[in-house]
């Protein structure tokens, strides 16, 4: 069975960043936000902002989080899988293109 989620959106994080502004649990922040622990948990490890000259401004800010949510959206959306097919056709056309060098080095 498939499992059908959404992203966070940028409101679920500002509610966040204002509920750890308050000091609320993650297992609260879960429940107000109706998702998993493990959701919680990761986007304020993943999104975090650190920075090791000021360190008193490292934590979660929304804004930075929603823009390093989407970079890393991005980035993953230009992955994609390749078929075992598309593999072999392409070794293929690097051994045909290795042994073609192969013989114009030999002429040369």
């Amino acid at each position: 069975m498939r499992h059908c989620y959404s992203q966070l959106t940028w409101a679920d994080r500002r509610r966040l960043f204002h509920l750890r502004e308050r000091k609320v649990s993650v297992a609260e922040f879960a429940r107000q936000l109706g998702r998993h622990r493990s959701t919680i948990d990761r986007e304020l490890k993943r999104n975090a902002f650190h920075d090791r000259e000021f360190t008193e401004y490292s934590g979660y800010y929304s804004g930075i989080a929603n823009d390093m949510g989407k970079k890393r959206r991005r980035r993953l959306r230009r992955l994609r899988r390749v078929t075992a097919h598309e593999l072999a056709c392409e070794r293929r056309e690097a051994a045909e293109a290795c042994a073609l060098l192969t013989c114009q080095a030999a002429r040369d």
